[in-house]
């Protein structure tokens, strides 16, 4: 694989990676929006399936404090 060949290939990867980004900034604002969640208790969950990678977002869960 020549240079030129790898180059295109990095770019092409660093543009899709930037696109899951911005559509998980997306996900996640309408997600938060829509439950009213605050952001700090709200979680990214990455599945990874033999065909396909599933994003999905839920609440935390946090310990409860001592008192």
């Amino acid at each position: 694989m020549s240079i030129s060949e790898v180059v295109d290939v990095k770019r092409k990867i660093f543009e899709f990676q930037k696109g899951v980004h911005k559509h998980l900034e997306i996900m996640a604002a309408a997600y938060l929006k829509k439950t009213d969640i605050p952001i700090e208790e709200c979680e990214l969950i990455v599945e990874t399936l033999p065909d396909k990678i599933v994003y999905r977002f839920q609440r935390r869960i946090t310990p409860q404090k001592e008192r």
